[in-house]
């Protein structure tokens, strides 16, 4: 039986407590002269979260546990808050979100001129990543042509994939503001460790971001 996708998010204060970040994968080779050679292995990051610290009393190992043998370890996926970085702000806020944060993509393959992707564009110096964003919070996109705000039923959003849909074909600037989570599941099939061990922040509950 195939994996399945759990559409809630994982309990958000066990996701508060955890510790997170992006992860890549670069091969580096260095030469008899000392210089290297660095290859990309991903053109994107995958976060890795270890909730285990964000159980601070017995309720929240409860929630865990409950968590963890729905998903039965491995098997499901489920969104997940990504607390060091869920908002399309410069500042990476809830409130200071607009409908011009993102400019978004065309959807790769469409013909129509309609689908557009929602990304987050990291930038430094003159580097920049593009991130597709694919589980947005329900609620908290906005969508601006030419920097003005449309409403809906302007367009639609897909809460799972992350993409917008316009009645007609866009030639415009498309630009999105928004909250978002990302799509993960454990990395173990077992909970073991003693409450001891998680009110003293010695357990561990790895999480990985499932490609998408």
């Amino acid at each position: 039986m195939s994996g399945a996708f759990i559409d809630e998010a994982f309990p958000v204060d066990l996701a508060y407590g955890g510790s997170v970040g992006p992860q890549f994968s670069t091969t580096i080779t260095e030469t008899a002269g000392g210089f290297e050679q660095r290859n990309a292995n991903w053109s994107q990051a995958k976060v890795k979260l270890d909730a285990g610290t964000g159980v601070q009393q017995q309720s929240d190992l409860a929630k865990l546990i409950a968590h963890f043998r729905a998903a039965a370890g491995r098997w499901a996926g489920f969104r997940c808050r990504d607390w060091s970085d869920y908002s399309s702000a410069a500042d990476g806020g809830e409130e200071s979100i607009t409908a011009d944060d993102q400019v978004l993509i065309a959807c790769y393959g469409d013909t129509t001129g309609k689908l557009w992707q929602l990304v987050k564009t990291y930038t430094a110096g003159g580097l920049q990543h593009v991130r597709k964003i694919t589980r947005p919070v329900v609620g908290t996109v906005r969508i601006s042509l030419n920097h003005v705000e449309q409403h809906e039923p302007a367009f639609s959003i897909d809460y799972s994939t992350g993409i917008v849909t316009f009645p007609s074909r866009i030639y415009l600037s498309v630009r999105a503001g928004f909250l978002f989570d990302v799509p993960m599941r454990y990395d173990s099939d077992t909970l073991s460790e003693s409450m001891d061990d998680y009110l003293l922040g010695k357990a561990s509950v790895p999480m990985v971001e499932i490609r998408e």
